[in-house]
């Protein structure tokens, strides 16, 4: 229960897939500030993820910013694309962000944190 959680950080879907956030992004800033680890940190940048290789890093976690959903929640958009069987999924553990609030880095960027780290390390039920 103590170990580190891997975290997959989609800043969208776009038409070549998911796009994921690699390392020199704000979005590695907020997974290592979340104490886990970014499943894409080998990357840069932001990158296109296929729904296969999405599976193949099964995340213990999910976060998505909030504008890059189309009119869908992130579990309707993750279950059309065949991602219903990933370990975060199937835990619960998919979160939508504010993107104002969790990749501006300003002011309350660590009480963002905080709350966000609570949910993730808390045990469910």
């Amino acid at each position: 229960a103590g170990h580190s959680k891997t975290v997959l950080f989609i800043l969208a879907e776009g038409p070549a897939g998911w796009m994921a956030a690699g390392n020199s992004t704000r979005a590695q800033t907020l997974v290592e500030a979340l104490g886990a680890e970014n499943v894409m940190g080998n990357t840069r940048a932001y990158r296109p993820l296929s729904a296969e290789a999405m599976l193949a890093l099964a995340p213990d976690v999910i976060l998505m910013a909030s504008h890059g959903l189309k009119n869908k929640t992130l579990q309707e958009t993750l279950a059309s694309s065949g991602l219903d069987q990933l370990p975060a999924v199937k835990q619960g553990h998919i979160y939508v962000l504010d993107s104002s609030r969790y990749l501006t880095l300003g002011p309350r960027f660590g009480a963002a944190v905080k709350e966000l780290a609570e949910k993730l390390y808390q045990p469910k039920g």
